[in-house]
């Protein structure tokens, strides 16, 4: 199988925000390289994904990163950066990769995931805001959850662990809804997937969670917001901190209030209600 290799170059204090541009456009993980203050993040693409390398090229350049894109026709990348991903404990979960053998701490829920060729292994901030989210900010427990994006399927899987009563996930790319399944069965956890755009899904939710990018959460504010029962909440990640202000302002109307806002590094999350 053939791939597209690409490889960012820029300051190691960003590298969270450059490797997560990479994972967005369809790399299962990223290799860093360090060289000096600097840093490389490698990603690997299928070659027969559509890619908008200038797209990338600007999103990167945003953060000060270069990028530099070749053909690789070898698949032994796949075992380097799993190599980088370590087990995480975070909120009430611990989540570990499927090939480490770490114990599960006390009182911790395990999530074990096996990300294959979708974003979400515990690992980036925006996905650990997430689960932080759902298990000390709001209760999802009885309560009907969406996850819109559901990538690896972690925070179904998280939300189905602290006993929600229906959970939900949705994602545009088939691979991901292929993994999503796959860790699923893996995590014994009773979650029902979907490829339909948001818009064609019946019913609202009580916790509609989405882990995405700012210009999409924005591009899908109307059918995010439309999915929220009343008194429900939306908790809305994958947002630079000087994304913020801006996003919070688009979402918040007569009918959504902010709750409370999460913070990792450079990235945030928004907790909002939908007033009953």
């Amino acid at each position: 199988m053939s791939y597209t290799k690409i490889i960012a170059k820029g300051k190691e204090e960003r590298k969270d925000i450059a490797a997560h541009i990479i994972m967005e456009a369809g790399s299962s993980g990223v290799e860093e390289i360090s060289k000096g203050s600097n840093i490389n993040i490698i990603g690997f693409i299928e070659t027969e994904q559509s890619l908008n390398i200038s797209q990338i090229k600007k999103e990167l350049s945003k953060v000060g990163y270069s990028l530099s894109v070749s053909e690789y026709n070898e698949t032994g990348w796949e075992h380097k950066w799993k190599k980088g991903i370590k087990p995480v404990s975070v909120g009430s979960f611990f989540v570990r990769p499927t090939w480490s053998k770490a114990k599960t701490p006390s009182g911790k829920k395990l999530i074990m995931i096996d990300p294959g060729m979708a974003f979400g292994t515990g690992t980036h901030p925006t996905t650990k805001l997430c689960l932080k989210a759902i298990s000390e900010v709001i209760s999802v427990k009885g309560k009907t959850v969406l996850d819109v994006g559901t990538g690896s399927g972690i925070l179904a899987i998280g939300a189905f662990k602290l006993k929600a009563s229906k959970v939900m996930g949705t994602d545009n790319d088939p691979v991901a809804l292929k993994v999503a399944r796959a860790n699923t069965r893996l995590n014994k956890s009773s979650i029902s997937f979907s490829g339909r755009n948001l818009s064609s899904l019946k019913g609202g939710f009580d916790v509609v969670i989405a882990n995405i990018i700012s210009g999409t959460l924005k591009e899908l504010k109307k059918e995010l917001k439309g999915k929220v029962k009343k008194g429900g909440a939306l908790i809305l990640s994958g947002i630079l901190n000087n994304e913020v202000d801006d996003l919070q302002n688009s979402f918040t109307d007569d009918s959504f209030i902010k709750e409370k806002n999460l913070k990792s590094g450079e990235w945030s999350a928004i907790v909002m209600s939908r007033k009953p």
